[in-house]
């Protein structure tokens, strides 16, 4: 792999770290890329994986420091990040991802105009219902299929759980999420090593530079605090939705 490539796959992995930190959507930046160079999407999938571990890293240093990471629900989400995690890497390697992808689709239509028009969702802290956080958790272990299965789309799709079902910011569910992402990511990508469908060469380039990403997004974050940052989460699932409609 010349130096060229190394190059254009570190700084890709430190973009796509930053913004998946910030708003998800570090699938839509970095799968393709991978893509791009020649591996196959199995390939690219499970490659992209293991530098979503590196990710999940970067972003836990730093978002543990702050006081962001709300701790009673990291544990249960964990539990459900592993078992969908499971579930979604087995369907990588056996089914066509199609049916799924129309289902994230549809979902990210309909909500995208409760993030637009309701100014405090993610900006402000709110109290949920019982039956809110119930189902909640329901769409968090189905989103977590796809994120072991594809993942591009999983980080927007669990940001939105977490602020419309959970009641939690932006910066709230980007830190409680990291450390059930990086079960997730690391369940994964032990059942895609498994398999072997993971190009290490590129793999490690793409680790290193989404770890560096993902401390640097949270970084950012942290300082200019929840309103810029669902504008950028906004932004990002917008795009995520054209693409996924015209890909």
């Amino acid at each position: 792999m010349e130096l060229g490539r190394q190059i254009a796959t570190l700084l890709i992995g430190i973009v796509s770290g930053s913004v998946g930190t910030m708003a998800g959507g570090a699938g839509l930046i970095g799968i393709p890329f991978l893509i791009f160079l020649g591996l196959p999407p199995q390939i690219a999938v499970a490659t992209h994986k293991f530098g979503g571990v590196g990710l999940s890293i970067g972003g836990l240093v730093r978002f543990f420091r702050s006081r962001e990471i709300v701790w009673p629900y990291v544990l249960r989400l964990s539990i459900l990040a592993f078992i969908g995690s499971f579930a979604g890497a087995q369907l990588l390697v056996t089914i066509d991802e199609g049916w799924l992808r129309i289902i994230i689709i549809i979902i990210l239509i309909l909500l995208l105009p409760v993030v637009l028009l309701q100014r405090n969702l993610g900006v402000v802290p709110s109290r949920k219902s019982k039956a809110w956080l119930n189902a909640g958790h329901i769409l968090y272990a189905l989103v977590a299929i796809w994120a072991g299965f594809i993942g591009a789309g999983s980080g927007s799709m669990i940001f939105y759980i977490m602020m419309l079902f959970f009641g939690f910011t932006i910066n709230q569910s980007s830190a409680t999420q990291k450390i059930p992402a990086l079960v997730s990511t690391s369940t994964a990508l032990i059942i895609f090593i498994v398999h072997g469908l993971v190009n290490w060469p590129i793999g490690i380039i793409f680790f290193v530079g989404m770890m560096v990403g993902g401390y640097l997004g949270a970084h950012l974050a942290l300082k200019i605090g929840n309103a810029w940052v669902k504008l950028v989460y906004t932004v990002m699932v917008v795009l995520l939705t054209v693409k996924m409609l015209f890909s």
